[in-house]
């Protein structure tokens, strides 16, 4: 049923905005709002009305969630970039 909705909405040139950093990356303070909730929700809003859609998808930034998920660990900010995350990192670090 879903996809006979989203093929219904396509051939009337409905548009779903999935890249909502086009509209991120028009900001001069695009680095600031990706870490403001507030602001970054506003973003996907004016990305949901520009292309005239009621959905837009949020934009995902692994790095963003890695360093969250860092921070979490107290693992300082100018470690976050070049921390590896795979399982082969720490092998024989084991005790």
């Amino acid at each position: 049923m879903l996809r006979a909705q989203l093929l219904e909405l396509a051939s009337r040139g409905h548009r779903v905005p999935i890249a909502a950093d086009l509209v991120l990356h028009g900001r001069s303070d695009a680095v600031q709002i990706l870490r403001d909730g507030a602001r970054l929700g506003a973003v996907v809003s004016e990305a949901a009305a520009r292309f005239r859609t009621s959905l837009a998808f949020p934009i995902m930034d692994l790095r963003l969630e890695k360093a969250e998920l860092l921070r979490c660990f107290a693992v300082p900010d100018e470690e976050v970039e070049r921390f590896p995350l795979r399982d082969d990192a720490y092998a024989g670090t084991a005790a």
